[in-house]
């Protein structure tokens, strides 16, 4: 019987876990662990925290030079920006001034005048 997604991530956790980052990455637990304490615990993008699983190890595809420690969440966003530096700056800047600044805040009259909104 195949194992069950928890029992991977426990087996992650584990003793598996050292031979994932050996493999995968070529490092040990130890130094794994050095990077977190580098980065006081946390995302090196957005300092959250991890809970329930263990920060993925991000690495540049194409050298495999290891970056840092990112959440999932952050590892899937340089992914989806095809960890192009220029593409992300380009969604900083996107973000910090919208090329459409349209205020669409609704009031409760302004529902009652336009149901379009409803």
């Amino acid at each position: 019987m195949p194992p069950t997604k928890k029992a991977k991530h426990n087996d992650w956790k584990g003793k598996g876990r050292a031979a994932k980052l050996k493999k995968a990455y070529g490092i040990t637990i130890e130094q794994y662990d050095e990077q977190l304490a580098r980065q006081l615990g946390g995302c090196a993008i957005c300092g959250r925290l991890p809970k329930s699983r263990c920060l993925d190890v991000d690495h540049d595809h194409k050298t495999g030079v290891l970056r840092g420690l990112l959440c999932h969440m952050c590892n899937r966003g340089l992914a989806y920006l095809r960890n192009d530096p220029v593409t992300a700056g380009k969604a900083q800047e996107y973000l910090e001034s919208p090329p459409w600044n349209l205020d669409v805040t609704r009031t409760s009259s302004t529902r009652k005048e336009n149901d379009l909104w409803l």
